[in-house]
């Protein structure tokens, strides 16, 4: 609300005997509000010389953890449904299974003890041998955790009579590999630094502090013990929140109802612009997210009433189509020539499009176009923007065809370095000094895979397809003839079993190409149902 109009409301309101706070008063307060959160919004200018303004995120979710009202409701560890009832976010199978190791859920407490992911741990029965915990998560509330039994061997340059040896692990180890064993973390007792042998001897110190990684011919890696994790945790308790990244321009929401609108939601508000796209927004967004899953910070958690190490990691992107189109780099699939953020299934050419080899490819007969991938969207992004430097325009454009990439950002970079010269050399200090900011910036996103995690958006793939497309081909064939009669049956139809509300048969056929979603939406329920 803008000053004048609240000056005006005031002035209004004033004359029924109700006396609103000064503007003045308000931004005061405001601002006193926004300093005691921590929520002061920054102004960052993005590579394209656009304005964005953005809140912090650390801010926002730490307050989230100090907010006694909203802790209980968090979940920290996945859960497993075992395939079914699956209604939540904390069910989601990337948490659980599908994260790199320094990303994963790292620890968890028990019985005063802090146990971590790849280090050795010994368990409460005396007979049972020494295990390493790779995955944390819940089973029908009970905290449990994937372990692997190490392998032990004789150092080869140990010295003469020395009881050195080392522990092998493999070097990948996925959620269902055939030597992980289910063990609830209740059963762990002992910590790495507890560890002894029979003499006594420190466990760790005797196989050098760390495991070795090895098979899958891949090149030996060490694993240092303790866990990386547990050095910056510093005995703190570390909360691995996981959240999702929402973005688009919101104009369809307009049409909703306002108990659909005033519904409350766990969702922040970040950052914004009435200039730049969804990737110049998310720059430095992008940045502070990067450093909390990969460092942490402090925080205070209501719930344990101690400070936390707090890290953050991305689940996935949720957007419509266009949006998650410019967010991969891939086309805008409106026209559906191009190949999705998925597969490299594409038609170059319209008539292509119903033969059978095209359908068959389509619905996946024999079996699924080829996958997209992350890392050669990342690497062929590289390679395009090279081709903007050398090519011609038409070559690189073939070379777009080809690949399915359209990275924005690097297109409107080189365009206005042909164009102007003031640019050109601004974008020639930009290559030297930042050169991962002269391409799409989610290409950097740590623990993101934009063609894994940009779930479909049911709105245009589903609700504007066979939804929209279907009412207008409907009313398309209806001639004026047909029109009166139509009307008729609309009148005489009951919808009260349909938990939409009545019918307008008139309104319906005068205004039938603007309607909205939700009218589509009923209209089509009639459809079917008559």
């Amino acid at each position: 609300m803008s000053r004048n109009m609240y000056n005006h409301l005031q002035i209004i309101l004033t004359m029924r005997q109700v006396n609103l706070p000064h503007w003045d008063t308000l931004r005061r307060m405001r601002s006193r509000m926004r300093l005691m959160l921590k929520m002061e919004p920054s102004e960052n200018q993005s590579v394209l010389l656009n304005k964005i303004f953005a809140l912090n995120v650390q801010s926002i979710v730490g307050n989230e953890l100090a907010n006694p009202t909203v802790v209980w409701h968090l979940e920290f560890y996945p859960h497993d449904p075992c395939g079914r009832d699956v209604f939540a976010l904390y069910q989601s199978q990337k948490w659980r299974e599908e994260l790199r190791p320094n990303s994963r859920v790292q620890m968890v407490p028990s019985e005063g003890k802090h146990f971590y992911i790849y280090e050795p741990v010994g368990l409460k029965d005396p007979r049972a041998p020494i295990v390493v915990p790779i995955f944390f998560y819940k089973y029908q509330n009970t905290l449990l955790s994937k372990c692997i039994k190490p392998k032990g061997g004789l150092r080869a340059n140990a010295p003469a009579g020395s009881c050195q040896f080392d522990l092998l692990l493999p070097s990948i180890i996925p959620w269902f590999h055939p030597d992980l064993i289910e063990i609830p973390v209740d059963q762990f007792q002992k910590t790495y630094s507890e560890l002894t042998t029979y003499y006594g001897d420190s466990y760790v110190e005797l196989c050098g502090n760390r495991f070795i990684a090895c098979g899958s011919g891949l090149q030996r890696v060490d694993i240092p013990i303790p866990n990386p994790w547990r050095v910056r945790a510093g005995g703190k308790i570390i909360r691995h929140v996981p959240v999702t990244l929402y973005a688009d321009d919101t104009s369809g929401n307009n049409g909703l109802p306002p108990q659909l609108t005033n519904m409350e939601y766990n969702c922040h508000f970040i950052s914004t612009s009435n200039q730049a796209g969804p990737l110049e927004i998310g720059e430095p967004i992008i940045d502070e997210i990067n450093k909390l899953s990969q460092e942490g910070c402090v925080a205070y958690d209501a719930l344990l009433e101690e400070e936390v190490l707090m890290v953050v990691v991305p689940l996935c992107f949720l957007a419509d189509s266009p949006m998650a189109a410019e967010v991969t780099n891939t086309p805008n699939p409106g026209s559906s020539n191009n190949p999705c953020r998925v597969c490299h299934l594409k038609c170059p050419q319209g008539e292509v499009r119903s033969t059978i080899s095209y359908i068959q490819d389509f619905f996946g007969i024999p079996q699924l176009p080829e996958p997209r991938h992350w890392s050669e969207t990342q690497t062929r992004t590289e390679e395009l923007w090279i081709s903007s430097q050398t090519d011609t325009v038409k070559g690189q454009e073939r070379k777009l065809q080809l690949y399915g990439l359209r990275d924005r950002i690097s297109l409107e970079l080189a365009e206005r370095k042909r164009d102007n010269l003031e640019e050109r050399l601004r974008i020639i200090q930009v290559e030297d000094q930042t050169p991962h900011r002269k391409k799409n910036p989610w290409l950097k996103l740590l623990s993101f895979d934009g063609t894994k995690d940009t779930p479909v958006e049911v709105l245009h793939v589903i609700l504007l397809g066979p939804v929209k497309y279907l009412w207008r081909d409907f009313m398309g064939c209806i001639t004026p003839t047909q029109l009166p009669q139509l009307e008729a049956r609309w009148r005489a139809f009951n919808t009260d079993g349909l938990n939409i509300p009545p019918i307008q048969p008139r309104y319906m056929i005068a205004h039938w190409k603007s309607f909205i979603y939700q009218k589509c939406s009923d209209n089509t329920t009639l459809i079917v149902k008559s």
